[in-house]
């Protein structure tokens, strides 16, 4: 074989060497690529699975006497409300997750039927709808915006069989929690339920 042509081959094979070194660096630069963007996908996934609205509840007794400002705010639009003609307790639902809540659904259901029903809605310029019927056990209200680390407070106005006008406050803090049995909220992609230990439980056994 001629010198030319070893050297042409010597060429041939050095560019070779070069291309594939430059194909390895390529692949190798996608491989990283494709690393960084699968967990950069994964860590998104898992940054929207963790940024949920959380609900938590708390029910107490009482009404007006126990969260004055709140109880104003929520029957400020209700005529002729006389607080000492019901017994009250309240019901706390708070937004305790890392994201803002939508659209959010709340359901009550009693073991009597619910005498009248007021929420002090959450944040500001925020109404809430309720849909109650006269003399049934169950109402739903309707929060456009539930924020992040805000809550809402609900009175139930009843007037349970076995009380007498003045009305036994000590009583009705032992008994209060019985006439309760569900509250349900429904946010989109979020349900959380807290069950009561339901006036009518007493009659099952």
């Amino acid at each position: 074989m001629s010198d030319y042509q070893d050297k042409k081959e010597n060429n041939w094979k050095e560019t070779l060497k070069y291309y594939s070194k430059i194909a390895l660096v390529v692949l190798v630069v996608i491989w990283l690529f494709n690393i960084a963007n699968g967990a950069q996908n994964m860590a998104q996934e898992n940054s929207n699975a963790v940024q949920v609205a959380n609900f938590d509840f708390y029910h107490v007794a009482g009404g007006s006497e126990r969260f004055s400002a709140e109880f104003e705010d929520a029957i400020e639009e209700a005529e002729d409300i006389n607080d000492s003609n019901y017994l009250w307790s309240s019901i706390i639902v708070k937004n305790n997750g890392n994201k803002d809540a939508t659209d959010t659904e709340i359901e009550l259901t009693t073991a009597i039927p619910i005498e009248g029903i007021f929420v002090d809605a959450p944040g500001y310029y925020n109404d809430a709808k309720i849909t109650h019927e006269e003399n049934s056990n169950e109402a739903t209200i309707e929060l456009e915006d539930f924020g992040q680390g805000n809550q809402t407070t609900i009175f139930i106005a009843m007037t349970p069989s076995g009380y007498e006008k003045p009305y036994d406050q000590v009583k009705w803090a032992r008994e209060y929690q019985t006439y309760l049995e569900q509250v349900n909220v429904d946010s989109g992609s979020i349900e959380s339920t807290y069950y009561g230990p339901g006036y009518s439980a007493l009659y099952n056994n």
